[in-house]
């Protein structure tokens, strides 16, 4: 009997893999900042100018992220 090969080719997976870490970082900044805005209206100490320290801490770190995803979506495209 004949052999028989098959072969395949997946384009634009390294694209598809971008994409996708991307959303999961923007899910991650999106927990961040719901949990953080829980967090300040828990009203815990301590506090910083009268904001707790841990929701201050968590929107500080969502941005940091957010605006490093902007950056290299920016550096990409150039």
């Amino acid at each position: 009997m004949g052999n028989l090969k098959i072969s395949h080719q997946v384009k634009g997976l390294p694209e598809i893999k971008k994409a996708m870490d991307r959303l999961v970082l923007a899910l991650i900044i999106s927990a961040l900042s719901i949990g953080s805005a829980i967090l300040v209206l828990a009203n815990m100490p301590p506090k910083i100018l009268g904001v707790p320290l841990l929701g201050l801490v968590g929107f500080t770190v969502s941005f940091l992220i957010g605006f490093w995803i902007v950056l290299s979506m920016l550096k990409r495209k150039n």
